[in-house]
């Protein structure tokens, strides 16, 4: 029988290795917050409090926490351990404010954003007398909370006397103000109604006063189109990357439906969702182009629809338009630092250096503060300092640090290229070479006296030069030439190409009768310092031929033997250099 074959696909592996020499530099620098708590801080009272702050820098920073402009005294309650603040028995009167950590070291100030804490509190209900409330029957009604405050907001919900929590339908649901909405009473609604707020964080619920409710079936009111009892403002505010929640409640009868809709665009389907029987229409994650016209609508055939539309207006608390970076600067030369924040209303942008305003008229006559620009002219030791860029709006408030260092550094190689690179013939190389100095180091590169640069050679940013399709020409003498106007330095490193491994003989179609012996040969070359090794895999999946019971087999030439062919043995093999 004869056993048809596809030609051989071959796949060729090859290594290369790479010697890399490292070297540990210790460098000074200013402090960077790396950790901050968040900008709005609870607390519960029963609880410490703590306030984590966590700087970078050379020499280890020292911190120093302040409460509303002035430094914070350390006592037995409050004490600081790693920048981390830590208020033990937290008192909305004594501790409530807004805190600052500033990290110092010999080279600056970094400050952490501006975080308000709040120590968890909650009111309570205006005692009255119980309110009775005697509603016909088909009437719309609504009872007010007056929930007291808390921080945090506490949640409110509505039970009956039992106790029992009401459970809310399209015809009986609660306002986003946390008012019971009745479109229309039926008999079972007489009741004792309590309006409850909840503090989940301190365990703790307040409970209103009793609302009592009898339903007067003797005068039952009629069918009547939809009125709204409650709907969002005409304007709304939402603020990007937050949730939008707008409700709309009505008095009618029959129960009416509610609907949303976009009047100047669709509502964003993959965001949007419709709790409280379709009475509510949240967006999530707000985007700048959610601004626009939208429509609640209130049917239930009886007359005319009860709408309300609102104007969306999208807003951003300050964001960062860029990553703000530390500058080097060699002295006597011109600079300007940016810092670009954006957000709706545009944010304000406001500049101090080591945590400290920087004054106007501004005492330092190398240095001026533009808009959201500081411009250094002839800059000098001097005017190396940690600058911080404040963007404040309506929404909130944001800072980063950045670190300005006039500095003159001869060009010096810190990570010289490696002694040996090796590399596979028409592959790509990457020779390392880290350099450091003020200004910023050029770095060039030669091979056996002659400078590389276009076509196969690339030198990178960070100095390292990339060689590709490597061939057996571009073995030598590599070398890496850094230097600026202050000097300049120079490091050597040799390149090894090794010759690729290649299939010099391929395997040939078999063709064989069942139960009769099959062989492919194979052969390869490669370079004379590695080792060859040859394998088979049949159809992708790598065979085992060095099994005693195994039908395969490699013999001293890596040849493929297949004892006793079958029907089964019909496939694809491939030899692996």
């Amino acid at each position: 029988m004869v056993l048809p074959r596809r030609d051989r696909i071959l796949i060729l592996i090859a290594c290369c290795l790479a010697v890399v020499s490292t070297q540990v530099i210790d460098y000074t620098s200013p402090p960077s917050i790396t950790e901050e708590p968040e900008a709005y801080y609870i607390v519960d009272p029963r609880v410490n409090a703590q306030l984590k702050c966590v700087a970078r820098g050379n020499p280890t920073p020292t911190y120093v926490w302040k409460k509303n402009g002035r430094d914070v005294e350390l006592t037995d309650r409050v004490t600081m351990t790693d920048g981390t603040l830590v208020i033990e028995e937290p008192h909305e009167r004594l501790d409530d404010g807004t805190y600052q950590c500033y990290a110092n070291n010999n080279y600056g100030t970094a400050l952490s954003n501006k975080i308000t804490l709040r120590v968890g509190n909650m009111g309570r209900f205006t005692p009255k007398e119980v309110e009775q409330n005697n509603i016909n029957i088909n009437s719309g009604a609504k009872l007010e909370c007056n929930a007291p405050s808390g921080i945090p907001d506490p949640k409110i919900f509505w039970s009956l006397k039992l106790p029992k929590v009401l459970t809310y339908t399209n015809r009986v649901n609660q306002d986003p103000e946390g008012n019971l909405i009745f479109s229309n009473v039926v008999e079972s609604d007489t009741d004792t109604y309590f309006c409850n707020a909840l503090a989940e964080m301190l365990g703790e619920m307040r409970v209103s006063p009793a609302f009592n409710v009898s339903v007067l079936t003797l005068s039952p009111a009629q069918q009547r189109a939809p009125v709204l009892l409650y709907h969002p403002e005409l304007d709304v505010v939402a603020l990007r990357g937050e949730t939008l929640s707008m409700k709309c409640l009505a008095d009618a009868f029959p129960t009416p439906t509610v609907s949303w809709e976009g009047l100047t665009k669709p509502l964003p389907e993959e965001r949007t969702t419709y709790p409280s029987f379709g009475q509510e229409v949240l967006i999530a994650d707000v985007k700048f182009e959610d601004e626009g016209e939208y429509r609640c609508t209130a049917s239930n055939a009886i007359g005319s629809p009860a709408r309300w539309s609102v104007k969306v207006r999208v807003e951003a608390a300050p964001y960062w338009a860029i990553d703000h970076q530390d500058e080097t600067i060699p002295p006597y030369s011109d600079f300007t630092m940016e810092c670009l924040a954006e957000g709706i209303p545009p944010p304000a942008i406001s500049w101090l250096v080591n945590g400290q305003t920087i004054p106007n008229p501004d005492t330092n006559r190398r240095r001026r503060v533009s808009g959201n620009k500081i411009h250094f002219t002839n800059a000098k030791a001097d005017d190396s300092d940690v600058y911080q860029c404040m963007a404040s709006n309506t929404h909130g408030k944001i800072m980063t640090s950045m670190y300005l260092n006039v500095l003159a550094v001869p060009a010096r190689i810190e990570q010289p290229p490696p002694e040996l690179t090796l590399a596979t013939e028409s592959g790509e190389v990457a020779i390392h070479c880290g350099v450091f100095g003020s200004p910023k180091p050029r770095v060039t590169w030669s091979f056996n006296g002659q400078e590389v640069s276009g076509g196969r050679y690339e030198t990178l940013e960070n100095g390292t030069l990339i060689i590709q399709d490597v061939g057996f020409n571009d073995r030598g003498l590599y070398k890496c030439y850094a230097r600026n106007e202050f000097g300049q330095q120079t490091e050597f490193g040799l390149l090894y190409v090794k010759k690729k491994t290649e299939i010099q003989q391929k395997p040939s179609d078999e063709y064989v009768k069942e139960d009769e012996n099959a062989q492919f040969d194979c052969s390869a070359t490669y370079d004379s310092s590695m080792e060859l090794t040859i394998f088979w895999e049949r159809d992708g999946e790598r065979l085992q031929t060095d099994l005693p019971t195994s039908r395969y087999s490699t013999n001293s030439e890596d040849s493929l033997v297949i004892r006793r062919t079958q029907m089964s043995d019909t496939n694809d093999y491939t030899c692996v250099a």
